[in-house]
C-alpha cells in the first residue's frame, strides 16, 4: 500500500524512502517477494529539456535475493511546480493526459493484444516504454516507466532525422493507429469512454499574447513564398490560409476536430524529440524505436500526427525524395494492423482507409503541422545563447513579435516557405 506524499517532504527522498520500497514490497519492480533494496540512487537531470510537464527523477536500484542481485532503471515522472508552465501550457492537464494515456489506453490496447495475440507482431511496449505502474499520491499522480537510455536507447541529436530513422518512426507510428483503429471497431464503448476523458491540451484556454505569436511566426513562411513567382491557383490557396491563420485558434480548433471514419487516438507530439532508437551491435541504422511524452495526445485526424513529424522531422530535401513513399510505408502498417486484429482483407476494410484518402486528409491538415512548426523549428536552428527569455517575452508583448519571427535568421526563413510551399503544392496540383 502507498504511502501518501507529503509536499513538504522533498520529492526525491520520497521516492527512495517511500514510493521504491512500496514498489518491491507489493512486487511491481519484481517477482520475486523477498526481494530487498540493496541500493537507491535518485537524481535530477541537469536540465528538462522539452519536458515541461512533468518532472523527471532518474532512479537507478539495486535489488538483492538469497545470493542474486537485480539492478533496475527507472524514469519517475511527477507534476512539476513551475508557475509560469501552469500559466503558459496548462501543465495539470498536460500531466493528467498522460496519466491517462498510461493508465487507461495503453492498458486497453496491451489486454486487447494479449487477448487476440496470434493476430499481433508486436506487444505494447515494443511502441512505448513499459510503464511499472501509475499510481495516485497526496500529492498528485506519479509515473513509473523504465528508463529506456540504460539500454542503450537514444534520442538523434540532429534536428532532422535521416531516412532510415524516417522509416523505422513512421512503421511505429503506421502499427500505433492501426491499433488504435482496431480497439475502437471491436471495443467502440471502452474506447470512447477514454477518448471522453481526454482534456484538449492546447486550443482551449490561449491568451492574447499566444494567439498573436502564433499568428507572427506562420505568416513568416506564408510572405516568403507570396514574394517568389507563384501561379495563380497557389496564390489563391496562400491567401486563403494568410486569412486563416488570422485567427490561429479558430483555425486549429477545427483542424484538430475529430472527423469519422479516420479519426485516431493519435500521440499528439510525434517528432524526433519524443522517439527514442537503438540500433544493433556496430551498425548504425535503427533496428528499434519507441515513442514517449503522451500529453498531446488526442483523438483527430491521423495527420496530426503525420504531418507534424513531416515537417518538424524531415528536411525538405528528404520530403522531396522520399516522403510518397515514406508516406506509402506509414499506411502499409496501418491497413496490414487493422485488417490482422480485424482477420479481414485490406480490400475489406473500405474505401476509407485506402492510400488516397489519407492521402487526401493529410493534405486538408498538413496546414496543422506548419503552424507548430513554425514556432519550433526556428527554435531549434537557434543557438542556445541566442533564445529569448519567454518569461520575459510575456511579460513585455510588444517585443515578442519581433523577436520570434527573427529567430533562426533567414534560412529559418527559407525553411518555413518550403514546407507552405509543399503544402500549397499538395492542395492545388
Amino acid at each position: 500500500m502507498f504511502l501518501q506524499f507529503r509536499r513538504t517532504m522533498d520529492r526525491a527522498a520520497w521516492i527512495s524512502s517511500e514510493l521504491l520500497p512500496s514498489l518491491v514490497a507489493e512486487g511491481t519492480l519484481s517477482s520475486d517477494g523477498a526481494a530487498t533494496i540493496l541500493s537507491c540512487k535518485v537524481t535530477v537531470p541537469g536540465e528538462t529539456g522539452d519536458h515541461f510537464a512533468s518532472s523527471v527523477y532518474i532512479v537507478n536500484l539495486q535489488l538483492g535475493s538469497d545470493d542474486a542481485t537485480h539492478e533496475i532503471n527507472l524514469i519517475v515522472k511527477m507534476e512539476p511546480d513551475n508557475d509560469f508552465h501552469s500559466k503558459v501550457m496548462d501543465i495539470k492537464v498536460l500531466f493528467a493526459n498522460e496519466i491517462l494515456m498510461y493508465s487507461q489506453a495503453l492498458t486497453k490496447f496491451r489486454e486487447y493484444i494479449k487477448s487476440h495475440h496470434e493476430r499481433f507482431t508486436f506487444t505494447i511496449s515494443d511502441l512505448f516504454p513499459h510503464c511499472y505502474k501509475v499510481t495516485d499520491c497526496n500529492g498528485g499522480s506519479v509515473l513509473i516507466l523504465e528508463n529506456l537510455k540504460t539500454k542503450h536507447f537514444s534520442l538523434y541529436e540532429d534536428i532532422f532525422l535521416d531516412y532510415e530513422r524516417c522509416v523505422a518512426a513512421l512503421q511505429q507510428l503506421g502499427r500505433y493507429h492501426g491499433l488504435a483503429y482496431a480497439y475502437k471497431k471491436h471495443n467502440p464503448g471502452d474506447f470512447f469512454s477514454v477518448i471522453q476523458k481526454l482534456a484538449e491540451p492546447r486550443y482551449h484556454n490561449t491568451t492574447p499574447q499566444i494567439n498573436q505569436s502564433m499568428t507572427a511566426t506562420a505568416l513568416r513562411g506564408i510572405k516568403y513564398v507570396k514574394s517568389q513567382d507563384v501561379e495563380e491557383c497557389m496564390l489563391n490557396f496562400l491567401q486563403k490560409i494568410e486569412q486563416q491563420v488570422r485567427d490561429p485558434v479558430v483555425l486549429m480548433q477545427e483542424l484538430v476536430r475529430p472527423t469519422e471514419p479516420l479519426a485516431v487516438l493519435c500521440h499528439g507530439d510525434f517528432c524526433r524529440n519524443n522517439i527514442f532508437f537503438r540500433s544493433s551491435g556496430d551498425d548504425a541504422k535503427p533496428c528499434e524505436m519507441k515513442m514517449f511524452d503522451l500529453q498531446l495526445a488526442r483523438y483527430s485526424s491521423p495527420a496530426i500526427d503525420t504531418a507534424f513529424f513531416a515537417y518538424m522531422s524531415m528536411s525538405a530535401e528528404l520530403r522531396k525524395e522520399h516522403w510518397n513513399s515514406l508516406f506509402q510505408c506509414y499506411h502499409t502498417m496501418v491497413v496490414n494492423t487493422l485488417s490482422q486484429a480485424l482477420n479481414v482483407t485490406i480490400e475489406n476494410l473500405g474505401p476509407e482507409f485506402s492510400l488516397q484518402s489519407f492521402k487526401e486528409d493529410f493534405a486538408k491538415h498538413a496546414i496543422y503541422g506548419y503552424m507548430l512548426c513554425s514556432f519550433f523549428l526556428p527554435i531549434m536552428m537557434s543557438p542556445k545563447d541566442e533564445l529569448p527569455d519567454y518569461q520575459l517575452m510575456e511579460s513585455q508583448p510588444e517585443l515578442a513579435e519581433q523577436i520570434i519571427t527573427q529567430l533562426g535568421g533567414e534560412p529559418a526563413t527559407k525553411l518555413l516557405g518550403e514546407i507552405v510551399k509543399e503544402i500549397c503544392e499538395i492542395n492545388t496540383s
